[in-house]
Formats: C-alpha cells, structure tokens, sequence
C-alpha cells in the first residue's frame, strides 16, 4: 500500500472504530552505504524501513500503536490496539490542528542528483579517501574506518480534521577514522559530514581533516588538576548544548526532569547567550515547516541575552499549561509524541578563536569530549573525558589528553565569557560557535 493510501485508510479506520480525533504518520526511509578497508570493500548495507504510527483519542484519553506491515488487516489491528490503550492512558483535553498554513519556503533537502550516486562510485571514492590519508603523513600508521553511503526519507502527516503535510529529503555522507603513531603513542582523529552538491566534495579533504585531527593529538603532556578558563571548540559546543538540550523542554519540566521548571523569564545565562529554534534554515537537517502534530514551526528565542523565555511545547505538554504549542512536537512512526529543537543554535559573536584564545594568560582549548555517561539533563551535573590543547599567551603549548571535565551546565553558561564568529563546517541541527568559559574544574 502507498504512503499516502494508508494514511487516508488509518485515518477512515479510527473513525469506522469510534475514535473522536485520531492522527497519523507515515515514513518510509532507504539507505544504502558500504565500508572498505585496505582497499577492499568490507561491507555493504542495503536497508528499507516503512510504518505507520496512530494516535487516537476516546473521551479525551489518548491511545498510540504502530505497525511496519502497510496491508488493511494490519492498519486496521493497528487502529484497535491505539483504541484498546485508551482504556488505560489518563484523560488529556487538546485540540488537535484544524488548519496548517505553511509559509512558501525552499528547505532544500532533496537533492536529486545525489540519488544517481552508485556503489561502485561510493567505492571509488572509499580507495581515494583511504589512499589519500594513508599517504598524508608519515605517522598515520592505519586507516580503519572508510563509510560512505546515501539515504532517502519522506514522511507524510495527517489528522481526523483535514491536515495533511509532508516532508521529503536525502543526503549522502562520508566519513573516515585514522590512526596515527609517534614515540608509543597512538590517536585516532576522525572526519565525517554530511554532502548536498557532489560536486564540491573533496575525498582528499576529508582524508586530510581525519590525519590532522590524528597528528595534532600527538606527544600529549599532562596539566596540573585545578581550575581552568576553557574554550569549547566549535567542534565539540554543539555536543555540549546537545547533551542538555531536553531541559528545555515543557514535558521534562512538567515530569520533574528539568531545573527549569518556573523559570521562564529569570536570567538564566550569561548576557552574550542567546539560544534559539531556527526551523527554517535552508540545508539544516533539523529544519522542518511543520512538527510532529502538524503544527507549523516557527523560529523561537529559547534564551535571549541570558534570559530563558519559553520552554518547547508540544500540544500534549500545552495543554497541561492551557497554553498553545510552540510548535516542537517530534514524533516517527514507531514512537510516541516528544519534543525536539528544529535546529538549535547560537548566534555568532564577533570574537575570533585568536582573540578567544588570548583572553587569558592560560587556558585549555578542548576539541573532543569522550563519552556522556557522567552528564544529567535532570540536575546539570557535568563530567566527562575531554581532549585539547593548553594555551599560554594566546598560543597552542602542547596538546592535552585524559582529562575530566566537572561541573554543572546551569552554572558553566552564566560563566561564558565570549562567543565565536564561525561555526564548523560539519553540516548539523545544532550550530554552537567556539565558546570561552571563565572557569571549570580539570582533573588529571
């Protein structure tokens, strides 16, 4: 059965079986991809995924089921189970969308041409990436990881009242790891992005990125423990934003898993954060016209100047607050509704990484974080691995390895002290530019 067609019967179906409000999404997502070592192709994955998920209301309490198989027996076991839950779930009044008025903007995320990209040129490309790196630098000692591949998603959305909207998009990826060796010591420097125009991808400049990340981490000395200025380079900002994101959502604050909770319109951060939902950022992989409910999306200041000025609401976690959705409802076939960011990000600042780096006699300038278990978006505790240089006078001294991060989110963004002008070139729904923190907690 088509997309489209077992929206429409999913839709027909809950009405048949007495729900009062149902709505529906549909997703169909193809990848195809391989990875090769010593120039040989090890592995090829070819995969298809295709469901539909339902939710429906019955005296205002909401039920969800799924199901992968798209047949009418299936749709309609799928509609019963969603009807069957709603004997269990409490009540939850809320209006779903009778309208969805979409503004005319290009998100450009089809990108056709990448669709006619073959194995056999994925796997040229792989031999060229991975001969490149390995004769980039003496000390790259081996390449273990070479991937590629393409993938192609379409989601489809609907409800009892009319709405219907849709989302199409594809991309190609290439990414490798590399080891490299000097004096006992060994570091691996990795390099994947995301591609919308093959014509400007470079396998030799993914092959150099992943050695220069390799080489730079070589001869790490130790730092004394103690408390450190630090910059979080714009390649590891984003992750650090990204780990705490879900604090700001209304549904974790509702739950108790946020200390946001009553918070809205206190000063929350430094004056020179700002943090917002930009939805409709052309080639950004979280951008989207319409969330998971069919709400149209909207760019949204989360935090402006240091002030936190409205969680992410979904219509489930408004209604609970009698308020309306702020458009951030996430949702996939499979799942129940929850809230994301359609692109978080940090504005620019008119700092360069030079000027951040000589705001004080010494700091460290970290550029990976290794692992996430020591961090909680409940309480903002922070302790995790990191990876980077020490800077003295502006000046990179000698790179930096095995050192733990402590601290707490809430606390370390009232210490930012300057913000980046560039972001990386990594194509992300999360753009964070290099930040400058007063003060953290390093041990060694």
């Amino acid at each position: 059965m088509k997309l489209e067609d077992a929206l429409s019967f999913a839709l027909d179906t809950a009405k048949q079986q007495g729900a009062q409000a149902a709505d529906v999404w549909v997703g169909e997502n193809t990848s195809e991809g391989l990875e090769v070592f010593e120039q040989k192709v090890k592995n090829v994955e070819l995969s298809t995924s295709r469901g539909l998920g339902i939710r429906v209301f019955h005296g205002e309490r909401p039920g969800y089921a799924f199901t992968e198989k798209l047949s009418i027996e299936s749709i309609k076991q799928t509609v019963s189970d969603a009807l069957s839950h709603t004997q269990l779930t409490a009540p939850l009044p809320l209006e779903l969308p009778a309208k969805l008025n979409l503004e005319p903007i290009n998100l450009n995320l089809e990108h056709p041409v990448l669709l006619n990209i073959d194995l056999d040129t994925m796997k040229n490309h792989g031999f060229e990436m991975e001969a490149q790196a390995r004769q980039a630098h003496q000390s790259v000692e081996n390449v273990p990881y070479t991937a590629l591949g393409k993938s192609k998603s379409q989601a489809l959305f609907g409800n009892h009242q009319g709405v219907f909207a849709q989302k199409k998009a594809n991309d190609f990826y290439a990414g490798l790891g590399v080891v490299a060796h000097a004096e006992g010591i060994k570091k691996m420097g990795y390099y994947s992005n995301q591609i919308t125009n093959l014509a400007q991808f470079s396998p030799s400049l993914y092959a150099h990125r992943a050695v220069a990340r390799a080489v730079e981490m070589l001869g790490p000395k130790p730092v004394p423990s103690g408390k450190y200025p630090i910059i979080l380079s714009n390649r590891v900002s984003p992750a650090f934003f990204s780990m705490y994101s879900s604090a700001f959502f209304a549904e974790a604050a509702q739950k108790g898993q946020s200390r946001l909770a009553g918070k809205t319109g206190q000063i929350l951060a430094s004056t020179l954060l700002t943090l917002s939902c930009e939805p409709h950022l052309p080639n950004h992989p979280g951008s989207r016209l319409f969330d998971g409910e069919g709400v149209a999306t909207q760019a949204l200041k989360v935090i402006h100047e240091g002030r936190l000025e409205t969680l992410l609401y979904n219509l489930e976690s408004a209604s609970r607050e009698k308020r309306s959705s702020t458009g951030h409802a996430s949702r996939g076939y499979s799942g129940q509704v929850g809230t994301s960011f359609s692109n978080l990000v940090v504005p620019l600042d008119s700092k360069n990484l030079t000027q951040l780096k000589s705001s004080h006699n010494r700091c460290l300038y970290i550029t990976s974080l290794e692992g996430s278990s020591g961090c909680s978006a409940v309480s903002g505790e922070l302790s995790i691995g990191a990876q980077g240089f020490l800077i003295e006078n502006g000046e990179m001294v000698h790179p930096v390895d095995r050192i733990t991060l402590s601290g707490n989110f809430f606390e370390l963004i009232q210490k930012i002290e300057g913000i980046g002008d560039a972001y990386s070139d990594q194509m992300s729904s999360v753009r964070v530019p290099d930040i400058l923190i007063s003060s953290i907690d390093v041990a060694s």
